[in-house]
């Protein structure tokens, strides 16, 4: 593999309203099937992925459905080690609701990587899955030239981590925007970072 295309979801209804998904499986809205179509656009005048793997969640699905029929790829693969941070109890609230009532627990969550949210994972259980993935398809993504992966904000920005050796932590703070595309390129040692949080916005010309 020499290229990495790394792309965020596009945008649902829970996101618009500032609530945590985590694993709950919330669909696209709109906007965000416009964004995936955007993605698309921008990716067809790009070197081409020989294949796409997305999370299982139905957001990143249909993101990569979008992507996949504008380009073109033949090959798609959903795997739930790519899935999004499982929030457990916080699922579904809205990001107020946890500042006002688990102040705590949440700063705790925002500054400690190995913290878990109730009853779900930490940022740190996400790095393994992480690892998980590069490992079990090594030998496969060595075969390929440019591969696309869609996949999630948190996630995204473990990857981030993991493939350029970064701190897990310091990585929480980059942005990663709905319809995000990132881009990692090989180099003779590791990879470069080419691209992060571009926003294609095709609609805009």
């Amino acid at each position: 593999m020499k290229r990495l295309y790394l792309v965020r979801h596009g945008e649902t209804e829970w996101n618009a309203d500032n609530r945590v998904q985590g694993s709950v499986d919330i669909p696209l809205s709109e906007k965000g099937k416009l964004q995936a179509e955007f993605l698309g656009r921008y990716l067809s005048t790009s070197p081409r992925p020989q294949k796409i793997f997305c999370s299982d969640l139905i957001r990143a699905v249909q993101t990569a459905e979008i992507i996949k029929e504008t380009i073109k790829v033949d090959s798609l693969e959903k795997n739930p080690l790519l899935k999004e941070i499982n929030c457990g109890t916080w699922e579904g609230k809205f990001i107020d609701e946890l500042k006002r009532y688990y102040p705590d627990e949440y700063a705790n969550w925002r500054m400690n990587s190995s913290y878990r949210c109730p009853q779900g994972e930490s940022v740190e259980d996400v790095r393994e899955r992480v690892e998980k993935f590069f490992i079990e398809k090594g030998d496969e993504l060595k075969t390929f030239e440019t591969i696309l992966i869609v996949a999630h904000g948190i996630f995204n920005r473990v990857v981030l981590s993991f493939l350029m050796d970064l701190p897990l932590q310091n990585c929480r703070y980059f942005e990663q925007d709905n319809g995000a595309l990132n881009v990692f390129v090989w180099g003779e040692v590791m990879p470069h970072l080419a691209l992060w949080n571009y926003s294609c916005d095709c609609g805009k010309d």
